[in-house]
């Protein structure tokens, strides 16, 4: 991205008449970035001038004719914001903060319990089915809470909330305006049961949850990357034995048609 600048110049000329203004014509110029994300360059015309280093903080005149800089001194025009490729610092918390991303959904905790939930072990989940319960915050929670308290109900499925219009749900091809909306998917992300609301409540949920576990035969999950395999070579007696019967098979029909 491309930084551009305008400066005009201004003179101001004594005369007996007394001080008058001359405006001259603008100086563009323009700060490129380069390879280095720690740098920015100046260009007057079309010309580099100069360069910002972000790092040690400080600008350089440069010569392009003799290919030479100059002594550190002041930028004609300010430097750009440094530009932190692929992040938006407007969008970052201020200071340093740790959030745990949980059933109930995100949840900011304190230095020792991030360390804790590190150094824990790591259960491996991927052979487990997803449910996923989107909705407002409260009808959202009331469900969570509910399917924890399902007995064994974590043994085989993980449960995850979020709100309507979380980034992980908009896009991503989820229904998101049932009240509230809950999916339950094989761990390969098909869809085994969905509902768009909480009637009947936790004990109707659980009935379809158990019934969607039934349905679920992991050995039969599909390996899209697999295509089918062409058949192999016909055995050179396979040719030879097609042959001979296409010889036989002419023959006889050549004296039938003869007869």
């Amino acid at each position: 991205m491309f930084f551009v600048r305008t400066v005009m110049l201004l003179a101001l000329v004594a005369s007996a008449a007394g001080a008058q203004t001359i405006v001259l014509p603008a100086v563009p110029y323009e700060w490129k970035h380069g390879a280095n994300p720690d740098q920015v360059y100046l260009y007057r015309n079309g010309v580099q001038i100069g360069g910002y280093d972000y790092a040690e903080g400080y600008y350089r005149p440069y010569d392009a004719a003799a290919d030479a800089w100059g002594a550190v001194t002041a930028a004609p025009v300010p430097p750009p914001a440094k530009h932190v490729f692929g992040l938006d610092e407007a969008k970052l918390t201020p200071g340093t903060g740790y959030v745990h991303h949980g059933p109930g959904g995100p949840k900011e905790i304190t230095r020792d319990q991030a360390l804790a939930t590190i150094k824990k072990k790591i259960v491996d989940d991927s052979r487990k089915c997803r449910i996923t319960v989107i909705g407002p915050g409260a009808l959202r929670q009331k469900v969570l809470d509910d399917l924890a308290k399902a007995p064994g109900l974590s043994t085989w499925a993980i449960m995850r909330g979020y709100d309507p219009g979380h980034w992980a749900m908009t896009g991503a091809g989820f229904v998101t305006k049932g009240s509230p909306t809950i999916y339950c998917q094989a761990p390969d992300g098909r869809v085994l049961h969905r509902q768009d609301d909480y009637d009947g409540g936790a004990e109707a949920l659980l009935q379809a949850l158990r019934k969607a576990k039934e349905s679920y035969d992991p050995k039969k999950d599909p390996d899209l990357r697999q295509t089918i395999k062409p058949a192999g070579p016909v055995p050179v007696g396979g040719y030879l034995v097609a042959l001979v019967m296409g010889a036989c098979g002419s023959s006889i029909f050549l004296k039938r048609k003869g007869a």
